[in-house]
């Protein structure tokens, strides 16, 4: 089987993991495809439903930072931009203050029009 005859079916066995199983702990990381998923195919606001189901399977203080950048990046393209920072916010305090990727966000937030909140 192709790669662009598998794909379809791999998103749809992962929707229906989220759909009908949604106390399952597999539904982190079915969510978190499906947000790749759509975020690569630009289509943000599914891309921001699944990244958010993502997140909710997190405790807060132990959120993935790509997945709060990914969803800050979805937030942006479909103009929700107080949402965008507010994950981008999180992103910054979630990862080490060393971190290169920081840089990247302040930048994303200044483009935004909003401070970096350090």
């Amino acid at each position: 089987m192709s790669e662009s005859e598998a794909n379809p079916k791999i998103e749809h066995a992962y929707k229906a993991v989220v759909e009908k199983y949604p106390d399952c702990t597999s539904v982190k990381d079915a969510s978190l495809k499906l947000g790749w998923l759509n975020f690569k195919k630009g289509r943000w606001t599914e891309a921001v439903g699944y990244f958010e189901l993502c997140l909710e399977k997190y405790p807060e203080k132990y959120r993935p930072p790509h997945v709060l950048y990914a969803l800050g990046r979805a937030y942006e393209e479909i103009g929700q931009l107080d949402k965008a920072a507010q994950a981008y916010h999180e992103f910054i305090k979630s990862i080490d203050p060393s971190d290169p990727r920081i840089e990247t966000v302040k930048a994303r937030l200044e483009k935004l029009g909003v401070t970096s909140n350090d």
